[in-house]
């Protein structure tokens, strides 16, 4: 028998090694539907062009998280119905208005099936005129409880609206639609009639039509001075605070002097039983604790970007996600430094929901240069699953890591992944 090469035997073993490595690796993590799988508590699920919005819900009655997202580039919203393992059926493409920006869920005609609604921009980009924006529609889609939606039905509303909200603002049992059109910064009500139709728009005008500075608006309703009326959070490049009567008319709005603003949300961030406020802009991000009287005090920039708040990792603090990073909260107030999770190209939305069903809450992210929508999982411990990037010393690359090792580095029987010496080197952790 002729002796092996010594080195050959080292590049076989060493190929031996990785082919059971790679084994382990699709162990971990990883279901599949559609040719989609999690690949370290990540997927991405095919949508339209351009999404720039995404909502979470329980479209079809089967207990399983949905969503819908907002494609903006080819004028459609994508239906994505849920599977028990975290993964989603093919979307299923609805025409919207023009330059669609915006989705919100509810209950329209209280029919216990859940219905939405998308907001159409209606702006155009000319070399000669820029961008403008004209008159604008809300779409509402009317739900058939198996996940199929009825052909929509278009409402006026002001210029370039960016966002809806959902709520019943005047306190007849019916959910109506609160709208921010920033073009020309103004807040348009729609109150609902509970058989999925809504009222002529009532449009509130925030100040003097000052030329469209951007695209993105927000808007949310929550009871910000504690007198039991939903009120709204607007913001339209400057962020506006209108508070409620209850009967569907509000008070005359007051500006927050907080520029430029298009994201919000909101939340009890300090535990004192009076709601708070993120204001996101394009640059950086305001933390605005309530007085419980409609008035705020700035507390910390954050990051900016599309915001959502949620309690991530389930100690009983509220977080929040600004883009791809979140910060967990400490529940006075302040937050921890911030930690990013990788998404799809191009984020610009994303929804809360559990996806996969394992108790803990999950992350879909709208990537709108991709066309995809990227699932994070929760992890225990968490908030997700995700990458933590370590410089190591040594030759750069390509002479850096050309192998991997597993152990359990933490203690916590769970494995993790170590790229060897030299050159940059990253460390997943398991689900």
């Amino acid at each position: 028998m002729v002796p092996l090469d010594r080195h050959f035997a080292k590049s076989v073993l060493r190929l031996l090694v990785f082919l059971m490595v790679l084994l382990f690796v699709q162990g971990i993590c990883v279901s599949s539907a559609n040719a989609q799988s999690y690949i370290f508590g990540r997927a991405d699920f095919a949508v339209g062009n351009g999404p720039l919005a995404v909502a979470a819900g329980d479209l079809n009655g089967d207990g399983i998280t949905d969503l819908v997202a907002v494609n903006s580039t080819d004028n459609t919203v994508s239906v994505l119905l849920g599977s028990a393992n975290g993964t989603f059926a093919a979307p299923v493409n609805y025409p919207t208005g023009t330059y669609p920006a915006s989705v919100a869920l509810g209950d329209f005609n209280r029919d216990g099936i859940l219905d939405f609604a998308v907001t159409n921009e209606n702006c155009t980009q000319t070399l000669r005129q820029g961008l403008s924006c004209e008159s604008g529609t809300v779409s509402v889609f009317v739900g058939n409880g198996d996940g199929t939606f009825r052909p929509k039905v278009d409402y006026a509303t002001g210029a370039g609206p960016a966002s809806v909200a959902v709520s019943d603002i005047n306190s007849d049992g019916n959910l109506d639609l609160v709208v921010a059109d920033v073009a020309d910064r103004s807040v348009s009500i729609l109150l609902g009639n509970a058989d999925g139709t809504f009222q002529n728009q009532n449009a509130i005008q925030l100040e003097d039509n000052a030329g469209l500075n951007q695209l993105q608006g927000a808007i949310v309703v929550s009871d910000f001075n504690g007198d039991g009326n939903p009120d709204i959070a607007v913001g339209v490049y400057e962020a506006w605070i209108l508070l409620g009567n209850g009967d569907g008319t509000f008070q005359t709005p007051v500006s927050l002097d907080l520029t430029p603003v298009a994201y919000l949300a909101a939340g009890d961030f300090n535990h004192d039983g009076r709601m708070d406020l993120i204001a996101n802009g394009i640059v950086n991000g305001t933390v605005l604790l309530g007085n419980g009287d409609g008035t705020f005090i700035q507390d910390g920039t954050y990051s900016a970007g599309f915001v959502t708040v949620a309690d991530f990792n389930g100690d009983g603090h509220l977080d929040f996600s600004a883009s791809t990073a979140v910060y967990l909260g400490n529940g006075d107030g302040t937050f921890q430094p911030a930690l990013t999770y990788g998404t799809g190209p191009g984020p610009a939305g994303m929804a809360v929901g559990d996806f996969n069903g394992d108790g803990r809450l999950d992350l879909a992210v709208a990537d709108s240069a991709s066309n995809t929508i990227s699932i994070l999982l929760g992890v225990a411990g968490g908030p997700f699953v995700g990458k933590t990037g370590y410089l190591t010393g040594g030759t750069p690359p390509p002479q850096g890591p050309n192998s991997i090792v597993l152990a359990d580095f933490n203690n916590d029987a769970s494995q993790t992944w170590q790229a060897p010496i030299t050159a940059p080197a990253v460390v997943f952790r398991s689900c």
